[in-house]
């Protein structure tokens, strides 16, 4: 998957008023925490970053800022309009509409990027509308060659057979490719081919392909992991700790394997459980902002470190 990630930040000499009330009530601090965020999410995905309960502990580990000073921080931006409070409401997300201006006139000259359409604030330049959902031309049955208009609108009438006969030998070559790769997925992790059920066997396939969509490498190791998540998890369950992981900059089967684990824990086997705990999370850390000695973060954070590690060696 694309990084959308900026090799720089762009920061404005004059800064906005939700900024400025920010500094003013939390001092330099609260300027290192608010910049700290910008080069983030500007590094990570380019115009937003989620923010929930895990993100803010590894936020403010990585800065060396407490937990519940850093979500003081940021609720103050939200509350007066640094990052727009919709999108955190309804997404979990930190971002706004300066931030998404920035990123696209940064991003103008590539061919595309993958983004949640849903994010943007901002109205998306055609050729980056619906790019996550794009198709490869070697995945269709259809010859390119055979219309009579290429995509330049010149006639292709003269392109000659040999030409349309190379490109059919092309998709049967890389179809025999994509089998050959799905088989020996399937032979390396099972001991005997079998699946306790058909919707196991579809979660399988479908977990597998997404992890490739992530780009994460798919062994016999990694299969193995994937059979015992779909024999315990949804597949959007699954889904969700993949997206959690590379939002994080962590796209790999020990830290997929720890998220998972944590929702084990915490019981929240389920989308619905796992949006009811976060939005209890969310409510809980925005009284934290007006009381902060009854912070959330007394309760301790979640460190996918260790469980990280015991993954790996696991598997």
């Amino acid at each position: 998957m694309t990084n959308n990630g900026l090799p720089y930040y762009l920061c404005d000499v004059n800064h906005d008023n939700g900024f400025l009330m920010v500094r003013s009530e939390f001092g330099d601090e609260g300027y290192v925490i608010l910049f700290e965020l910008m080069l983030s999410i500007c590094r990570k995905e380019g115009y937003y970053c989620r923010w929930n309960e895990d993100d803010v502990m590894l936020f403010a580990g990585s800065c060396g800022k407490k937990p519940e000073k850093t979500a003081a921080v940021v609720n103050l931006a939200i509350e007066k309009g640094f990052f727009d409070k919709e999108m955190y409401e309804k997404y979990h997300i930190l971002t706004s509409r300066d931030i998404q201006q920035k990123f696209l006139k940064a991003v103008k000259r590539r061919k595309s990027i993958n983004v949640h359409e849903e994010y943007f604030l901002e109205e998306l330049p055609e050729k980056f509308k619906n790019t996550s959902n794009t198709e490869n031309v070697y995945d269709s049955d259809e010859d390119v060659y055979t219309d009579d208009e290429n995509v330049c609108g010149f006639s292709t009438s003269k392109v000659k057979k040999s030409k349309v006969k190379v490109s059919e030998a092309k998709l049967l070559e890389d179809k025999e490719k994509k089998s050959k790769v799905c088989a020996d997925a399937h032979s390396s992790f099972t001991d005997d081919g079998s699946f306790s059920s058909d919707d196991d066997y579809d979660s399988y396939t479908k977990t597998i392909s997404l992890l490739k969509d992530y780009g994460i490498a798919v062994g016999p190791g990694t299969c193995r992991a994937v059979k015992e998540w779909v024999s315990e998890f949804n597949p959007d369950v699954i889904a969700y700790a993949v997206e959690q992981a590379d939002a994080r900059g962590r796209s790999n089967r020990g830290y997929i394997a720890s998220i998972l684990a944590n929702l084990r824990i915490k019981k929240l086997d389920t989308m619905e459980k796992i949006n009811r705990h976060e939005e209890a999370w969310r409510r809980r850390s925005s009284s934290a902002f007006s009381d902060k000695d009854s912070s959330v973060y007394k309760l301790g954070g979640t460190d996918y470190s260790d469980l990280e590690r015991r993954m790996n060696e696991r598997y």
